[in-house]
């Protein structure tokens, strides 16, 4: 089964890495604009909430790991949540154990690109080789597909979104981005604005590696079982959305 899988998006990479130059040899015979993967739309958006209900969904950014995701696991063991942690090529270079302790306790492994680059700035081709080479260094160590992607920074456009679609997975960003500039207030978090975090359907983001990523977590997790909020995985809740509306992601 797994090698079925693994040669099924083999030729989904080799189909669409045929059809780019196809259509950039075509576009620059009749003139046009070197753009491809507009004539292949999946008309589908990102998704940064769940509007499914009560649920709410914590996202994790492994781009460097400094010592904290161990303490992050055992506090969602302690809570019995599972969450959702989007690595890097250099995450799975440095600290491939790290992951596997990841999947191990129960939780999503999602793709943040091998480099960690603005997929913005890149060619069709080079958006591939950042998402499928994550994917495949990812399989050497854990045997496992992925599905669930999200672009480098948050940053992203149509282009980005399609090509990841047709590569089977679901763009995920997020409702609010806790540990980044502005969010946090001397050697503590911006308590009033996690407070605000804490909403129906929320996507919360953190980033491992910020110096407040325990303490915020910890208020944010009391926060959602003070309010009567669920907690569910972005695996859990993406098919649910799917089977909904079929263009809705999680931004």
């Amino acid at each position: 089964m797994f090698f079925d899988k693994t040669l099924s998006k083999i030729k989904i990479v080799i189909m669409l890495l045929f059809l780019i130059v196809f259509f950039h040899i075509y576009m620059i015979y009749v003139g046009g604009i070197n753009r491809v993967i507009t004539v292949m739309k999946t008309n589908i958006e990102p998704i940064n909430k769940n509007n499914m209900g009560q649920e709410i969904i914590l996202t994790f950014d492994i781009i460097k790991e400094i010592g904290f995701t161990e303490e992050i696991l055992k506090i969602l063991e302690q809570e019995g949540i599972n969450g959702s942690f989007f690595i890097t090529g250099s995450i799975l270079d440095k600290n491939p154990e790290i992951v596997k302790l990841i999947r191990k306790k129960g939780h999503d492994i999602g793709n943040y690109t091998l480099s960690f680059v603005d997929l913005r700035n890149l060619k069709e081709h080079e958006i591939i080789h950042e998402i499928y080479g994550l994917e495949l260094k990812y399989k050497e160590i854990t045997g496992e597909d992925l599905i669930l992607f999200r672009p480098p920074m948050g940053r992203y456009n149509s282009r980005i979104v399609e090509i990841a679609g047709l590569l089977g997975y679901t763009t995920i960003l997020w409702s609010s981005n806790i540990g980044k500039e502005g969010n946090t207030v001397d050697s503590n978090p911006n308590f009033e604005y996690l407070k605000r975090t804490v909403r129906k359907g929320a996507v919360i983001n953190f980033d491992v590696s910020s110096p407040n990523v325990i303490k915020a977590l910890s208020y944010v997790i009391d926060e959602i079982k003070m309010k009567g909020f669920y907690l569910k995985k972005v695996s859990e809740i993406v098919e649910k959305v799917k089977d909904v509306d079929k263009n809705v992601f999680i931004k």
